[in-house]
Order: structure tokens, then C-alpha cells, then sequence
């Protein structure tokens, strides 16, 4: 009680109590406080606080409040933060109170040594290994002879962190250089291990378990750049690939991404090997939002198509698109979001004969929004919609390109592409595609948590006849238990209005939320 009071300016409060001298027949004792608050103090002048127009501002904003324990030491780093970010980086403060107990004010005293004034000299770094020099001067960002600021230094232990190839980072200035006027900027690095290797494991209600390898270097040549070679296995298929990312290509905030891969996977109503390669280019506009500009070839070889399902144009076929994809997150955690936003569209057009067999244009994307309530609740939601439409020489998209939707991450209470217009019990897929899912997240002990939820969605195969009286829905309810790594999920899916071929309760299993 006495430091709440305190901390609002009353600095003589005085509090008494007082114990009733035996217990009351159910064992409880009665205790009575008596405060005396005394009078409120506030601060009503600063004094030798040097004449500068930012540092004057700073600690006008002081004046008029509570004169606190804590009043004095937070002032004089005030001071020293100032001075320390203007070229001062031994400043040096002390603040003495004058109380008048008879108005309630105070005036603060200061003594200010603001030293010598300071420029940056050599950079001095310590603990790099397989860091390039140039790439480490690119991350700090601090060129020789420039005034030295503090927030400049807290600036590039972030840009240093950011790159994650360094455990601890350290930038701070040295001894002073008297003759020069200057202190030497002292890097000190702590270099992550230069490559690991890693299992992966999950299970998808398509998929059945799965199981994958990685093997990853980093900073393979200096700047932060990785190398990535993998493969995954599961009992519909498997895939292998290779991933090259540089990061702050030619010292800019511009990262290149080299992936090259060969998948063979069995699907409901066909299967398919691809190989190809992608050349991508990221650069991040601002904290939240990242643009990607990506060039695909690939080919693909379709086969084991149900005689009455169409197949487009080609079963057999090479493509080169070009897509641009925007990515804005606004959500506050990546991995459990409890609120915000995320929304990931993407535009691709393969238009060219000359580097594809088939030609198309294709949207599609994604929006969430998380909504958090009282006592841990979250409202969770997310639409989907792709078209993809035929140009030029291709008349119809073939099977391997087209939308499909049901299953854990569309519609949960149908299977795998479960939903659309189907052949003998296999889906044809679709030019557009739509869903929408909803649920309600909440807490059920530690880090279990408990769902209830409601998907809509079809397929349409002619983007000209959509139709939306056909959507299909599902309710269900579910568990989520939160890991270092994400969610593990099961859902059970409940479909009211059940079709030939189509089961009434679908279970789905998974890590990660569906959205």
C-alpha cells in the first residue's frame, strides 16, 4: 500500500494496523488499516537541464506529474539516453530533489557532464568465421567518421540478429581515441553452426504419415546464404528437393530463392510426376508486407486417369509461369495467431507457346482473420477462392492444374478433393474453386485447446457456370494441443446431406491449424 501511494506522489503516507486480539469462532482475524496519505507532491521545475530544444522537451514531460521513488533515476537516464544518441556516449547525470512540504512540489536539480563529443572510428570485429567482412559491415550499416548514436548500435545488433546467423551479437563502442576524437566500433559475433541435419515428421488425413530428411547449411559462402536438400515420403508418393536462398543479394533487402524438385504422388483420380525448377525474388516492402516475383518450369506427366474423368488438353505437358504473389501479415504470432489478419493472393500466367505446351491464367488466395475474446477464446476464419482459365492455343486445363477442394484445409467432413463434380465416384476438379472456414477456439487445460467449427465450399468445373446454390458444408468439432513447432490437430468433420460415395463423419488429423 505504501509504495501504490508513493508511486502516486504521496511520499509521507504513513500506514498503520491494527489485529483484532482473538480469532472469531470460524478462525478468521480482522485486521484494520489506518493510512495517512499526507499530501501530494508533484514536479513544478526542472533546473540545470542544458539548453537544448530535443532534450528540453524530453524532460519537460515530467513536469506537472507525481513525484515518485522512481522520479530521479528515470530522469537522469533520460539525460544520459539523450546525450548517448547525440554523440555523447559518456554523459553523465545527477538529479537532486528540492522538497517544499508546504505547497507539495518539488524542483529538480541537475548536474550534467555530457563529455566529449564523439565521432566513430574503425570497425573492430571479433568472433567471425565464416562471415564475410563486407557482408558484416553491409548488416551494421555504420560508415567510419560518422557521429556516434546509440540507437544506431541498437540498430545493427537487430539487422545482425535479423540475417540468423549469429547466436549473440554484440556492438558497442571502444576506449576513446583522444587525438582523433573518435572510438572504435567493437563487433562481437557468436556464428551459428554451419549446417545440421533433421528428421520431419507428420500425418494428413490424404497422406497417412509421412516422414522426411533434411540436410541444410548456412552461411555457406558468408552472407547468410543456405542450401537445402531434402526428401519426403508418404504412402501416396514422394517427393526430393533442393533449395539454394541468398538473402541481401548485391547488399540490399532482396533475397533469391533457387528450389528444383521431382514429386511422384498418387491422387484421388489420377497420378502425376513433376519435376521442375523455381527462380523467386522476395523483397520486403515493409515489416508486415513481403512481394514475391517467382518464374516456375516445370514438367508433368499425368496418368491412371478414370476413363470417364476429363483430362484436358494434354496428360503430358511442360508450362512456364510467371507469378506475383503479395504477402500481408498482420498476425500476432505465426504460429498461434489469437488475432490479426493474413492475407496471401497469387497471380500466375503462363501465356508463352514457345515455353509451354499449355497455356493459362490463373488467381487465387487467401484471407484470415483471428478475433481473440475474453478468457483465451478465439474466433477463427478463412475464405478461399482460385479460378484458373485456358488462353490462347489450350482449350481445356488439364487435370494436374485444375482446383479441387475438401479435406483438412477446405472443407472438413469430406475427404481429399471430396467435393466437386466427380465421374464413377473420382473427382474432376474444376476451373474455380471456393470455401470458407470458421471456427471457434478455446482453451481446455494447459496447452489443450478445444474447437467448434463450420466449413462451406464447391468446385465448379466451368468457370462460366458457377453455381453457388452447390456449396457444399460440414460441421464439427475438435482438439488442438500448441507445441514449440505448432498445433497438432484433430478434427472430426460431420456432413448432413450425404452422397453416393460420401461418408457421414470424416476424421482429419494433422499439425499446424488449418488456417
Amino acid at each position: 500500500m505504501i509504495a501504490a501511494y508513493r508511486d502516486r506522489g504521496y511520499i509521507d503516507v504513513v500506514v498503520t494496523r491494527r489485529i483484532s486480539p482473538e480469532p472469531e469462532k470460524n478462525g478468521r482475524v480482522n485486521v484494520w488499516f489506518t493510512i495517512d496519505e499526507g499530501k501530494p507532491y508533484v514536479v513544478a521545475e526542472t533546473r540545470g537541464v542544458p539548453s537544448e530544444i530535443g532534450l528540453e522537451l524530453k524532460t519537460a514531460e515530467y513536469l506537472g506529474r507525481p513525484y515518485a521513488p522512481g522520479t530521479n533515476e528515470a530522469m537522469e537516464a533520460t539525460i544520459v539516453d539523450y546525450y548517448r544518441d547525440h554523440g555523447h556516449p559518456f554523459a553523465t547525470a545527477r538529479v537532486k530533489p528540492l522538497v517544499d512540504r508546504d505547497t507539495g512540489t518539488v524542483i529538480i536539480e541537475a548536474e550534467v557532464r555530457p563529455g566529449p563529443s564523439v565521432r566513430l572510428g574503425e570497425h573492430v570485429v571479433k568472433g567471425a568465421v565464416w562471415s564475410r567482412s563486407g557482408f558484416i559491415e553491409n548488416r551494421v550499416d555504420i560508415p567510419p567518421k560518422q557521429e556516434y548514436h546509440v540507437s544506431d548500435l541498437r540498430r545493427a545488433e537487430e539487422r545482425l540478429v535479423a540475417t540468423n546467423v549469429f547466436k549473440r551479437v554484440r556492438v558497442s563502442p571502444g576506449p576513446f581515441q583522444e587525438e582523433s576524437g573518435t572510438v572504435p566500433l567493437e563487433i562481437e559475433l557468436e556464428e551459428r553452426e554451419s549446417g545440421e541435419a533433421s528428421l520431419r515428421g507428420g500425418y494428413g488425413s490424404f497422406e497417412g504419415f509421412r516422414i522426411g530428411a533434411d540436410l541444410t547449411g548456412v552461411n555457406i559462402w558468408g552472407g547468410a546464404e543456405t542450401i537445402r536438400v531434402g526428401g519426403t515420403f508418404s504412402k501416396v508418393g514422394y517427393r526430393g528437393d533442393a533449395d539454394l536462398g541468398v538473402p541481401y543479394l548485391f547488399g540490399t533487402e532482396l533475397r533469391m530463392g533457387v528450389n528444383g524438385y521431382y514429386e511422384s504422388k498418387e491422387y484421388p483420380s489420377y497420378d502425376a510426376r513433376s519435376r521442375g525448377g523455381v527462380l523467386s525474388y522476395t523483397y520486403p516492402i515493409s515489416t508486415a508486407l513481403n512481394a514475391t516475383v517467382s518464374l516456375r518450369h516445370a514438367r508433368i506427366n499425368t496418368s491412371n486417369v478414370d476413363p470417364g474423368v476429363p483430362t484436358g488438353d494434354l496428360l503430358d505437358f511442360d508450362y512456364t509461369a510467371i507469378s506475383l504473389t503479395p504477402i500481408l501479415d498482420l498476425r500476432d504470432n505465426p504460429i498461434v495467431p489469437t488475432q490479426g489478419i493474413l492475407i496471401t493472393p497469387e497471380i500466375s500466367y503462363a501465356p508463352s507457346k514457345w515455353l509451354s505446351n499449355v497455356e493459362f491464367w490463373k488467381a487465387s488466395g487467401r484471407f484470415s482473420f483471428f478475433l481473440p475474446f475474453p478468457e483465451g477464446i478465439v474466433f477463427a476464419t478463412s475464405f478461399y477462392g482460385g479460378v484458373i482459365a485456358p488462353i490462347g492455343g489450350t482449350e481445356e486445363i488439364p487435370i494436374a492444374l485444375r482446383e479441387f477442394a475438401g479435406g483438412t484445409n477446405s472443407v472438413r467432413g469430406f475427404k481429399f478433393q471430396g467435393i466437386g463434380p466427380k465421374v464413377n465416384g473420382n473427382p474432376t476438379g474444376g476451373e474455380v474453386s471456393l470455401s470458407w472456414q470458421s471456427e471457434i477456439r478455446f482453451p481446455i487445460y494447459g496447452n489443450l485447446q478445444g474447437a467448434f467449427f463450420s466449413d462451406q465450399g464447391g468446385v465448379w468445373f466451368d468457370r462460366t457456370r458457377v453455381n453457388l446454390s452447390e456449396l457444399r458444408y460440414s460441421v464439427g468439432s475438435g482438439l488442438r494441443f500448441i507445441t514449440p513447432a505448432g498445433a497438432i490437430v484433430a478434427d472430426v468433420g460431420w456432413n448432413p446431406h450425404v452422397k453416393q460415395g460420401e461418408y457421414p463423419v470424416e476424421f482429419h488429423l494433422s499439425v499446424g491449424f488449418p488456417f
